[in-house]
């Protein structure tokens, strides 16, 4: 076994073809451990690969990677393999500029030619898969409750926050709130806001935090 077929990951080169369609030069044996395909048969017939990946994603990785090798840019994107050989086959598809040109068995066309590695990432995808569910479920249960919570960054900017939080500050969702503050709420006036920025800024300068800050914005005192 060489040293390339001994890496963990698919290592792979591929230029375009006289058809301007992709071709790939060279695989290494570490394809058969994730897709039943041989490189052989990946040289031969580049669409071997592409027909592992959902029809939906699959135009457009091939344009990225014909883009690649045509304008010699490195990309990178995360690729999800359908009947593959383990069960939700995640990968990174890294594709390098190879600084090279080949030139096909005809010696018609030279052209560039790329380095890509295809890496397994299954187990990190699932992991931020579950962690984005989590912080959905947490997100809806937030949306249930009538208080408000909220989040901003050190400059006060709104970066998140629950259903009672932006509709009580003047916004019909929650991306019309982000990146905004609080002056450009409708429920509080301009001295107000510039009062809680004050404050807000005080905290995070000392670290000592507020536990009861009350604003009443209108005759009625809410």
């Amino acid at each position: 076994m060489n040293f390339i077929d001994a890496l963990p990951s698919i290592v792979f080169s591929a230029r375009l073809s006289t058809n301007n369609d992709i071709v790939f030069e060279g695989c290494n044996q570490r394809i058969a451990h994730y897709l039943p395909i041989t490189p052989a048969e990946l040289l031969r017939d580049a669409n071997v690969l592409f027909n592992y990946i959902a029809a939906t994603e699959r135009e457009t990785i091939k344009k990225s990677l014909h883009n690649a090798i045509n304008t010699q840019q490195e990309f990178r994107c995360e690729v999800e393999f359908l009947n593959a050989l383990k069960p939700s086959l995640w990968m990174l598809l890294h594709v390098i500029p190879s600084g090279e040109t080949t030139t096909n068995p005809e010696n018609t066309l030279t052209s560039n030619s790329v380095t890509g590695v295809i890496t397994d990432i299954s187990d990190s995808h699932a992991t931020k898969t579950s962690a984005i569910e989590a912080a959905n479920h947490f997100l809806y249960l937030q949306d249930q409750l009538p208080d408000r919570f909220y989040f901003k960054d050190r400059n006060s900017i709104f970066r998140g926050g629950n259903k009672t939080w932006y509709r009580f500050h003047g916004f019909s969702n929650l991306a019309e709130a982000i990146g905004k503050s609080d002056l450009n709420s409708l429920a509080l006036t301009p001295e107000v806001a510039q009062i809680t920025f004050a404050q807000e800024q005080e905290m995070m300068r000392t670290g000592i935090p507020i536990h009861w800050r009350e604003h009443h914005v209108n005759e009625e005192g809410l």
